[in-house]
């Protein structure tokens, strides 16, 4: 009898451990979106045009949460770019083709349900396919190609 109450208190012990470990464990999920801003709402593009000028064009990313975070959380963006053989250079000083990264990072502040990064491109940028990372904390939440080209030699 005195085994049968032990182990009953054992499993309800572990089963009410498991079920906290879930609960402190569980962050707010979120979406995110990856495009041009446009009248308040974000067009989600896999081709964008290379415009330098801020006033005719902004892109960037949002992530909507579904319930706000209940404390600050870090936001890490990797932007990945096609390079040139003249500007990169390996550890030895050579000339080689690659791909140069643009990195940055953010807080998503507690209780709020949305985080935007407007991004702009800077003239000398490449054209040609750019992949854009984004994490909150350690949770990957935007891996996305996309094509930056040069609008004017687009026919209309």
């Amino acid at each position: 009898m005195r085994s049968l109450k032990r182990r009953a208190f054992i499993v309800l012990a572990a089963t009410w451990a498991l079920g906290c470990r879930r609960e402190s464990s569980a962050k707010p999920k979120s979406t995110a979106q990856f495009g041009v801003f446009f009248g308040g709402q974000i067009q989600e593009r896999t081709e964008i045009p290379f415009v330098v000028d801020r006033s005719k064009q902004t892109h960037g990313f949002r992530i909507e949460f579904s319930q706000p975070p209940t404390v600050d959380q870090p936001v890490r963006w990797e932007l990945d770019m096609p390079a040139s053989s003249k500007r990169v250079r390996n550890d030895r000083g050579r000339r080689g083709s690659g791909r140069l990264t643009r990195v940055g990072d953010g807080q998503a502040r507690a209780g709020q349900k949305r985080y935007e990064q407007v991004m702009n491109f800077e003239p000398g940028d490449p054209l040609g396919v750019w992949n854009i990372r984004v994490s909150v904390g350690t949770t990957p939440v935007l891996d996305q190609s996309f094509l930056v080209f040069n609008p004017a030699k687009r026919k209309p």
